[in-house]
């Protein structure tokens, strides 16, 4: 017997992404299930997007523009999307990804059987510049098949593996999201992937498996300009250490902080690093001296890896052998087009 599907929102914060988000768009319009409302905040795009966003959806009367005065940012207009919405469920999708086939219908479903569960997510592709979708290695995930985890199985799957929560995949439910008080402005970038630890240490989550949507990594994307701040990444970093100390002590224990923290430490570090790297080129660039020749940013560069290796080593020495072998079995996929061309 089929159990009734979980009414479902859609938000999607844009800024100056009109040239993508009819691709976003379009994705969602072919989904099997459609969202009860598809709500497309405009953060004062300065580019044609408020037109292509209407002339796409001007035949739908699921769908509604809020055009700002004003840009705020990604996570002041998610929260504006979430105290809007009035389904059980809701999702935040980037006007600059794309979502796959079923990936509605299928998370619907799951939460459908599992009530308890705070989120749904799945596997994203990684879409690079290069036109080659990457796809994340099996030992990165929580479950081999379609499951619920329960508070206790979030926390041992946190100590063990990387925060597997892909915003682009995630389905939450409404209530749970707003008793948690919504997106942390303070966190940026990280602020759904922390409160998708949050929810799912309190609730428990469900996991797909399977690529639900693509990312397009890009270097103007919010996540990789979040990571190039080294400076803005810290103060996230050391924010969300001290949510998890205090306002969430309950539900992070100490081991936990530690390796989440770890973990995120080592990425700032790294951000360092090639800030680092970037600035000794830019003033090689500069000054061109010519006793060097072109051996210095060799070595600059190859010391960074061997400092980040270090770094691996010290700071997440329990992931090696996970990470080792994700590396090894990283599969990378030609996008849909190159594969119509070469058949």
């Amino acid at each position: 017997m089929k159990l009734p599907l979980p009414s479902l929102t859609v938000v999607i914060p844009n800024f100056n992404h009109g040239h993508l988000i009819e691709d976003q768009l379009r994705s969602i319009f072919a989904q099997t299930v459609q969202p009860a409302k598809i709500l497309v905040i405009d953060d004062a795009s300065t580019d044609n997007s408020v037109s292509v966003i209407r002339s796409l959806i001007s035949s739908r009367k699921n769908v509604e523009v809020i055009c700002k005065e004003a840009n705020s940012g990604v996570v002041r207009a998610m929260n504006d999307g979430l105290h809007v919405a009035e389904t059980e469920c809701i999702g935040f999708l980037a006007a600059d990804d794309m979502i796959l086939p079923g990936m509605f219908e299928k998370s619907l479903a799951l939460l459908a059987r599992h009530t308890e569960a705070a989120l749904c997510s799945g596997v994203s592709l990684v879409h690079h510049l290069s036109g080659n979708h990457e796809v994340p290695n099996r030992a990165a995930y929580p479950c081999s098949t379609s499951a619920f985890l329960n508070p206790a199985g979030v926390r041992s799957s946190l100590l063990v593996l990387e925060d597997w929560f892909m915003g682009n995949t995630t389905i939450f439910r409404r209530e749970p999201l707003l008793a948690a008080g919504g997106f942390d402005l303070d966190l940026g970038s990280f602020a759904d992937g922390f409160l998708s630890r949050v929810l799912a240490l309190r609730h428990g989550a469900c996991f797909i498996p399977e690529p639900l949507a693509i990312w397009r990594r890009v270097d103007a994307g919010y996540a990789s300009s979040t990571r190039r701040d080294d400076g803005g990444f810290e103060q996230i970093m050391l924010i969300a250490n001290a949510r998890m100390s205090t306002t969430f002590k309950d539900l992070f224990p100490s081991d936990l902080i530690a390796r989440c923290t770890a973990r995120m430490l080592f990425r700032v570090l790294c951000a360092r690093l090639d800030n680092f790297e970037a600035r000794v080129r830019e003033l090689l660039v500069a000054v061109q001296p010519v006793a060097l020749g072109s051996m210095f940013p060799l070595v600059i560069r190859w010391a960074t890896r061997i400092l980040k290796l270090l770094l691996f080593g010290m700071l997440r020495f329990r992931d090696i052998p996970r990470v080792a072998l994700s590396k090894l079995a990283r599969r990378r996929l030609p996008t849909p087009e190159a594969s119509a061309r070469s058949d």
